[in-house]
């Protein structure tokens, strides 16, 4: 592989990593709740387990790459790249969930 394409890979982790601080302080607010999940485990109030609930939030990023794929272009002004970030970040915390005591019957095997 290319260095561009690690490039391209660090870029995108590194913006990750960032957007994912700024928004779990905001939503979760660990340093209070002690829960980095909080604001996902909202969806059990509609007997939806957490993990599926983070499972819907990552297809509605997939439906907007995919009308990006069909359109060229989105109608909100949020870049190709903005989705694909939260998209990686949806992946990390669903993996992250699957972790987590109460979040659900699975568990990853690694």
């Amino acid at each position: 592989m290319s260095d561009r394409l690690f490039d391209t890979q660090k870029h995108l982790f590194d913006k990750a990593e960032g957007i994912m601080k700024s928004k779990n302080a905001d939503y979760s607010n660990p340093e209070s709740t002690g829960d980095d999940l909080a604001n996902f485990r909202g969806s059990t109030k509609v007997q939806v387990p957490v993990p599926k609930g983070i499972y819907i939030r990552l297809g509605d990023k997939m439906s907007r790459i995919e009308t990006f794929l069909n359109r060229g272009t989105f109608e909100v002004d949020e870049s190709i790249e903005d989705t694909v970030v939260d998209a990686i970040n949806y992946l990390v915390i669903l993996y992250h969930s699957l972790k987590a005591p109460g979040c659900g019957d699975a568990s990853p095997k690694a």
